[in-house]
């Protein structure tokens, strides 16, 4: 919901009394799964994180490192929101 859809509807609540309540849900949008069927969204992670999230979880991700030019780099398929909100900030 956007904010001005939600400064909207306020305004009109509040205008006719009725009681209102908002919620924060701590990173409710990164949690949301995305829609698969349009294909799969790949990122390409490289540099310092690499190696981070290699030191975190070797099981998951030390099999699946590749080098390229002399650097880590490392494709992982994102499942969660976190595509759109790289998209959001490259608009």
């Amino acid at each position: 919901m956007s904010h001005e859809a939600t400064s909207i509807i306020g305004v009109i609540e509040a205008k006719q009394q009725h009681d209102i309540m908002t919620a924060e849900i701590p990173n409710a949008f990164v949690q949301s799964d995305i829609d698969q069927s349009g294909g799969k969204i790949i990122m390409k992670v490289r540099g310092d994180l690499v190696d981070i999230l290699v030191d975190v979880s070797p099981e998951i991700y030390s099999n699946y490192v590749v080098q390229e030019k002399g650097q880590s780099v490392l494709y992982v398929q994102i499942l969660k929101a976190l595509y759109g909100m790289m998209v959001s900030s490259l608009l």
